[in-house]
């Protein structure tokens, strides 16, 4: 009966809470029943015959109580259940498994992933007090994010992941919990993002989809003392019996006192130089200056001895390679007549087994006296065509005047600067420079001076050549690795005899050396310049007479030699092969992706795209991989693909190039070590951390505690358990008491009315 006239049975009552649907503000409730039992009570006044005595207010009652009723039903009277979610979050900890959580921090003797295990089941406690809010689960986040057992975690003794990758292990472990309720994520690591990825990005994703991102940091904030090679700068060629120059950058952090640059080729010592400390400078250069001997690829160790208290040696050494050559450079020679500076040139060069000087000397009109391997070769003179000119490296015009060469020949030699890459050295002499008429030629516009056509007589004076702080520093003119020293050595020289004056330097010239008086107008005069046009090198030496370095010094000095070695060497450098291969880093670590690049020219030494371009990849076990290259369109000639070396050792990269009907080939190398970027950097970073947790809208405790993140969690739980209840409502309005008590209210208002004579 009760559960007919209510709807609901009477636990259903007791159980729930009654309430309206449409709640208006407790003021204007009261306000709309006294507004229908003033009505009411109103009708009453008004009728003819009041009712007298008791009915006076029980008739009016009666009709407020109906209409009071009636309001109470459109109100919408409701029975309100509440439940609790059964549904349970869900927290995410993520643990950093790379290397650098193997570093011990302070005195404590106790690694940073030590410390975290601490955190989760020790002292800590963190997993067990986030299960009594949830659902724990529990990942590893290193090169990628894995889940993880706590049974597998517990058996991980020592992190071995080569890199760190928040931002990517943050993505990849929201891919894996998508869909369900995750309520936190909690990482432990150092902080250390190994990648150009930004994990605060990340986080901040998380936080828009209701998650919070919390972060515990272990290591030392204010730094472990560390000595880190951040980079060598060296060579990839070098020729056997040449200088090699290489530039060691090394960092430093709470190191304050000098550090020594070590050199070793395998475990012999040939170089050591001191880089001391500057204060408020953590970045420094050590210079390494040292002669290339032996041939073929050469691996060479550079160290920094361990500094006090530190800790992270792997970063202290590096491995670089150079391939050591020893190869006969061709060099033309156009000499325009029998002179000293021609005869001692080409004797000083001639027992070099680094060049080839092939000289063509003019003795009369169409007639030439050349030195050349090939008899059929330069038999016309100089070469008409970019194929006959492309066997050479450098050109060097001796005394010869313009008009000798041809508007083609003249066009030529610009293309073998500017595309061939090739190098253009012009000599002093009386048919030199202005003198030659070269100032209205296209050979003006690569030469590193203006030919303005001022001071064209020959100077026939003596002078030592001044050389210049840019001059002492340049390898040209590089006596020793200091540079006071080689101006030193320069000052000593026996003085030179005749130059052509050259007062005006292009703005991209380096210009090595000056006369030491000045000219008309208060400039010096230019001796020697040099500086890169297009593809190739351009110089000018404007003495005519340079063998008197070789005639007024002793027979053992060698000084003459190296001169002219060196500055042939410097003009050949940028000389382009038909196919030459690279490497983007001569030594990478496993797995590392290596960009391969190759560039191929047809036979004019144009760029030529339409090769097919194939690596065979040999490692150390006689394994190949053969690898396509593919034009990279951006560039003209260029090829490139991308090998990841799969292991530990030495590579050679043969590759082949089908240019129309010629097939070219090259090689190269590539050395392969276990190494981690890791360890570029050991400090917490405590910056990052912070920001992910920001982002992430969470905590962050670098102290390596779990109380805040705890506390947290503790806070919000509550918070979430009073947003999740849900509430149900059981509607009321057509339950038959309503309708029987507003009939009641009025049937008996009719019955009084009708007794009492009123209706």
């Amino acid at each position: 009966m009760f559960e007919w006239l209510f709807k609901y049975p009477l636990h259903a009552y007791r159980e729930g809470e009654l309430g309206l649907a449409h709640s208006l503000r407790p003021e204007l409730l009261l306000l709309a029943l006294a507004l229908a039992a003033g009505g009411a009570w109103w009708i009453y006044r008004r009728e003819s015959r009041p009712p007298q005595g008791w009915r006076r207010y029980l008739l009016p009652a009666l009709r407020a109580l109906g209409l009071a009723l009636v309001v109470l039903a459109l109100l919408g009277p409701v029975l309100r259940f509440t439940k609790k979610d059964e549904q349970r979050a869900i927290y995410a900890v993520g643990v950093d498994v790379s290397t650098s959580m193997n570093v011990k921090d302070g005195a404590s003797g106790t690694t940073r992933f030590e410390r975290a295990k601490t955190v989760l089941g020790g002292d800590g406690k963190l997993l067990e007090q986030l299960a009594e809010h949830g659902e724990v689960r529990l990942f590893t986040v290193g090169s990628q994010c894995r889940p993880a057992s706590h049974e597998q975690f517990a058996a991980l003794k020592t992190p071995a992941d080569s890199q760190t990758c928040l931002a990517q292990g943050l993505k990849e472990l929201s891919q894996m919990l998508r869909g369900l309720p995750v309520e936190g994520v909690v990482l432990l690591t150092d902080g250390i993002e190994t990648t150009s990825s930004d994990p605060a990005a990340m986080a901040r994703m998380l936080a828009a989809r209701g998650g919070h991102v919390h972060c515990i940091g272990f290591g030392e904030k204010q730094g472990l003392p560390d000595l880190q090679i951040v980079d060598i700068r060296a060579p990839r060629v070098a020729e056997r019996d040449s200088l090699v120059s290489m530039s060691v950058q090394v960092r430093r952090s709470n190191v304050q006192e000098p550090v020594r640059v070590r050199l070793y080729h395998e475990t012999e010592l040939i170089k050591e130089e001191e880089v001391p400390f500057e204060p408020g400078a953590n970045l420094s250069d050590a210079r390494l200056s040292f002669i290339a001997e032996g041939e073929g690829p050469t691996k060479f160790k550079v160290e920094l001895p361990a500094a006090q208290g530190e800790q992270v040696l792997d970063n202290n050494a590096r491995l670089v390679e150079i391939d050591v050559k020893e190869t006969r450079v061709e060099v033309l020679v156009v000499e325009g007549s029998p002179r000293h500076e021609y005869a001692f040139v080409r004797r000083t060069m001639a027992d070099n087994k680094h060049f080839k000087l092939v000289t063509l000397l003019r003795l009369g009109k169409g007639h030439y006296y050349k030195r050349a391997d090939d008899d059929s070769f330069l038999t016309e003179g100089f070469p008409e065509t970019a194929e006959q000119l492309g066997r050479f490296k450098a050109i060097i015009l001796s005394d010869i005047e313009s008009s000798y060469f041809t508007p083609e020949q003249l066009k030529l030699i610009v293309d073998f600067v500017k595309v061939r890459g090739g190098g253009l050295l012009m000599l002093g002499g009386e048919n030199s420079f202005n003198l030659g008429g070269y100032q209205s030629t296209p050979i003006a516009d690569l030469l590193p001076v203006h030919l303005t056509g001022a001071g064209e007589a020959f100077e026939d004076e003596k002078f030592v050549m001044q050389v210049t702080r840019e001059g002492a520093d340049d390898e040209i003119l590089r006596l020793s690795g200091n540079a006071d020293e080689n101006i030193a050595q320069w000052n000593l020289m026996p003085p030179l005899k005749g130059y052509n004056p050259l007062y005006a330097a292009k703005p991209g010239a380096a210009v090595l050396a000056k006369h030491p008086k000045p000219g008309p107008d208060g400039r010096q005069s230019v001796v020697l310049a040099v500086q890169e046009v297009g593809a190739g090198r351009t110089g000018v030496f404007a003495a005519a007479n340079s063998w008197r370095w070789a005639m007024l010094r002793p027979a053992s000095d060698d000084t003459y030699r190296r001169f002219w070695s060196q500055t042939i060497r410097w003009l050949a450098a940028g000389s382009k092969e038909l196919l030459s291969v690279s490497v983007d880093t001569r030594v990478a670590g496993v797995g590392q992706p290596v960009t391969l690049t190759a560039n191929v020219l047809d036979k004019r030494h144009r760029p030529y795209n339409e090769a097919k371009v194939v690596a065979h990849i040999k490692d150390g076990f006689g394994n190949t991989d053969e690898l396509k290259l593919t034009w990279i369109l951006r560039e003209e000639g260029v090829y490139q693909a991308l090998y990841r070396p799969p292991h530990a050792g030495d590579y050679t990269i043969a590759v082949e190039a089908q240019v129309e009907s010629t097939t070219l080939d090259a090689l190269t190398s590539l050395a392969t070590i276990e190494t981690s970027p890791e360890l570029n950097r050991i400090d917490m970073d405590s910056a990052l951390l912070t920001r992910i947790a920001n982002e992430g809208k969470g905590v962050v405790d670098l102290e390596g505690r779990a109380d805040k993140v705890l506390e947290f969690v503790r806070e919000n739980a509550k918070n979430r358990s009073r947003m999740l209840d849900l509430v149900e409502e059981k509607e009321l309005r057509d339950a038959p008491i309503l309708l029987l008590l507003v009939c009641a209210a009025w049937f008996a208002e009719w019955i009084i009315r009708r007794r009492s004579g009123l209706a």
